[in-house]
C-alpha cells in the first residue's frame, strides 16, 4: 500500500525510533499550515507501507511525545492502522491555531518536505499575532469615561441595528447598550473599538474625502477632511460620494448625446498610530471617466 509522497503537510517516518524528529515535523507543519498528518510504519522516500509493531504502549508513546515535547500543548488524534496485506502502521493527525510552536525550545518552519530553522524576524511576527490575538487593540481600553461618548451617535446606531435585525432591545441608556454590546473594558472605561466609533475624535477617527480628475491621480477638483465618531463619518462618506456623483447631457437640435459618468469608488479603513492610541482612519476617493453614447434624435 502506498499512502505518497511527503508534502508540505505530510511527513512519513519508518518507525516510532524517530520520533524527536517527528515532532520537529509536526511544528514545523503547524507553524507553517497550522494542520497536518504525519505516519509512522511508512518509508520516507516513496510512501510505502513498510509497517511496524504497535501496541497501546506504542500510541501512548506518541501521544506523550506531543505533551512533552511541543509547546504550546497541541492534542492530536492517533490511530493504528492495518494494511489489507495485515501490516500495522499509525497515524497522527493534528492541528493548532496558537503558533508559532517549539519542539524542545527550537522553532521550524516547513518548506516542501524540509524543516528549516525558522528566522528571528518570521518569530516575532508570529509571537506578535499570537499576543494581539490574545488581547486584541479593539478589546482593550481606552482610558476614556463612558461621559465622552456621542450620545445621538449610539442611538442611531441601535436604532438601525434595531431597524434590519443585527440589534434586538431597543436604546435604553448609554451604559446599558455599551454593556450589551461588549464595549466596555474591565476598568470600566470604554473600550478602544466604543472610543473610535461613538466618541469625538481626539486625532482618532478620520475621513478624506476628494475628487480626482482622472486616474493619473495628478490634479485634485476637491479634497475634505472630516474628524468625527467613525459611525459618522460612514455616512458622510456615503453621503459624499452620492453627493458628488453628476450625468452630463447635450443637446444640439439634430440629435442628443447623452454623457454618462463611469464610477469607481475607492473606500479604504487604515489604523493611525498616535501618542496617545491607535486610531482608525477612513479615506475615500472617487475618480470618474466620461463617456458619450448619441441618443437618435426625435
Amino acid at each position: 500500500m502506498n499512502l505518497g509522497m511527503e508534502n508540505e503537510t505530510t511527513e512519513h517516518k519508518r518507525n516510532t525510533s524517530e520520533l524527536r524528529e517527528a515532532m520537529e515535523s509536526v511544528v514545523a507543519i503547524l507553524n507553517k499550515h497550522g494542520a497536518g498528518t504525519l505516519y509512522f510504519g511508512v518509508r520516507p522516500s516513496d510512501g510505502e507501507v513498510v509497517g511496524q509493531d504497535v501496541s497501546e504502549k506504542t500510541l501512548r508513546d506518541v501521544s506523550q511525545a506531543f505533551t512533552n515535547r511541543i509547546e504550546p500543548r497541541v492534542y492530536p488524534t492517533v490511530e493504528c492502522l492495518v494494511t489489507d496485506d495485515s501490516r500495522s502502521y499509525i497515524k497522527v493527525t493534528f492541528s493548532g491555531d496558537n503558533r508559532p510552536y517549539a519542539c524542545d525550545g527550537r522553532y521550524r518552519v516547513r518548506s516542501a518536505d524540509e524543516d528549516l530553522p525558522m528566522s528571528v524576524s518570521m518569530l516575532e511576527a508570529m509571537m506578535l499575532e499570537r499576543a494581539t490575538k490574545r488581547n486584541p487593540w479593539d478589546g482593550r481600553s481606552s482610558g476614556r469615561p463612558l461621559t465622552d461618548v456621542d450620545e445621538a451617535t449610539l442611538r442611531r446606531f441601535v436604532e438601525e441595528g434595531n431597524a434590519c435585525g443585527r440589534i434586538e432591545a431597543a436604546y435604553s441608556d448609554v451604559g446599558d447598550v455599551l454593556g450589551r454590546l461588549n464595549l466596555i473594558a474591565g476598568d470600566g472605561t470604554l473600550t478602544n473599538a466604543a472610543s473610535v466609533l461613538f466618541c469625538p475624535s481626539r486625532i482618532g477617527a478620520r475621513l478624506k474625502v476628494g475628487i480626482l480628475a482622472d486616474h493619473r491621480r495628478v490634479e485634485i477638483l476637491d479634497l475634505r477632511q472630516y474628524d468625527s465618531p467613525a459611525y459618522d463619518l460612514i455616512g458622510r462618506a456615503e453621503f459624499y460620494i452620492l453627493s458628488n456623483i453628476r450625468r452630463r447631457l447635450v443637446i444640439d437640435g439634430a440629435s442628443s448625446a447623452r454623457r454618462s459618468p463611469i464610477f469607481r469608488v475607492q473606500l479604504s479603513v487604515r489604523r493611525l498610530s498616535t501618542p496617545s492610541a491607535t486610531a482608525t482612519g477612513l479615506t475615500a476617493a472617487r475618480r470618474y471617466r466620461s463617456t458619450s453614447t448619441r441618443m437618435p434624435s426625435t
